[in-house]
């Protein structure tokens, strides 16, 4: 038979090995739970750092994004690739510019627009353009250079 004091020195052994395992233990899950603290502060100041990066990402896609169309860019400012704002969608034509073969061309000769102001269908005035100064008018007028400018206008 086992004797009784076998046994308890057999199990305060164990007790030992046991307490110095739990200390080791301890001791591992503490440098852990360290280890877990750091990398959940890096991981928040990744996800600041991501956040950051988007909108800073965002907000370049919009500049890159903007042309004459969408913006207060001129036209000529718009990349190539990009078409700029069509205002004349005209299919080009084979025909060549100018005056085509058969058309009669109409022009207002001097005499013809002499003939219609006696007729009455114009009105014929002096229109005066700008102001000028009295200096500048007699230093012109002086140098024998210009006179007021008059213009005729046909309504």
């Amino acid at each position: 038979m086992i004797k009784h004091h076998e046994v308890i020195g057999r199990l305060d052994a164990v007790e030992k090995s046991l307490d110095s395992e739990k200390t080791e233990h301890r001791a591992d899950v503490n440098m852990l739970n360290d280890k877990v603290t750091v990398l959940e502060r890096i991981i928040v100041e990744k996800d600041i750092q991501i956040k950051v990066l988007k909108d800073d990402n965002e907000r370049l896609k919009r500049i890159i994004n903007n042309d004459s169309s969408n913006s207060s860019l001129p036209p000529s400012s718009d990349q190539n690739g990009k078409s700029a704002n069509k205002y004349n969608a005209r299919i080009k034509s084979e025909k060549k510019p100018g005056d085509q073969k058969g058309h009669k061309g109409t022009t207002l000769t001097k005499i013809d627009a002499e003939e219609k102001l006696k007729s009455g269908n114009f009105k014929h005035h002096i229109v005066h353009i700008g102001k000028v100064s009295s200096q500048y008018v007699e230093r012109l007028k002086n140098n024998g250079a210009i006179e007021k400018k008059n213009r005729k206008v046909c309504e």
